[in-house]
């Protein structure tokens, strides 16, 4: 299976399962992102916004 992104879009992508997520950056710019994987599927993403 192949899929296609269009890489000058900041953000995270995530693959798992077959599906591509795609994960915007934090509104301001600054920030951080977590990947949470359980058995090598992907479970959710934690977020934060920093504020300069």
């Amino acid at each position: 299976m192949t899929a296609e992104i269009d890489v000058r879009v900041p953000g995270t992508y995530v693959v798992s399962e077959g599906k591509v997520e795609f994960f915007p950056i934090p509104e301001t710019g600054y920030g951080s992102q977590v990947v949470k994987w359980h058995q090598g599927k992907w479970q959710e993403t934690e977020g934060t916004t920093k504020y300069r």
